[in-house]
């Protein structure tokens, strides 16, 4: 399908949802509405679309990790972790995205489906992407460190 007509009809489906799509739209992929059920750590959900809840590693978002003997380490990873319970409450609704390629492993990771996550974060009715949200707040970053 044409990225032309892929853009403004995804465009249309988030705004009849209720939802305002932030400049920059989700590229080839699968993009539904999920439930939060849990945030495990500052870079791993855990959520409901239609199926048993699964855990989704969000792109572009690496946390502290809070298994860790890195004491350091393990108090910014919960301090991540709280930071993305506020942005995505367990019950909300929010707007995930699965990336798709040609091989199905580039979309897991150590049992996780790979995805991203928008959020209105302001109440304001445009959907922020999560990533974005936590690189911004400093408890995450892009890329692993």
């Amino acid at each position: 399908m044409n990225r032309r007509l892929i853009t403004p009809l995804l465009a249309a489906v988030c705004f009849a949802g209720g939802y305002v799509v932030a400049e920059s739209t989700p590229q080839r992929g699968l993009t539904t509405e999920v439930v939060i059920v849990d945030v495990y750590d500052g870079d791993t959900v855990v959520v409901q679309p239609l199926l048993p809840a699964m855990r989704i590693r969000i792109l572009d978002c690496w946390a502290p990790e809070i298994r860790t003997r890195d004491d350091a380490e393990k108090v910014r990873g919960y301090e991540s972790r709280d930071h993305l319970r506020s942005l995505m409450k367990a019950g909300s609704r929010v707007l995930l995205h699965v990336p798709t390629s040609d091989k199905l492993e580039r979309s897991l990771s150590l049992g996780r489906v790979l995805g991203s996550f928008w959020v209105d974060v302001d109440d304001d009715g445009k959907l922020d992407d999560v990533a974005d949200e936590m690189v911004k707040a400093g408890h995450a970053t892009r890329t692993k460190q």
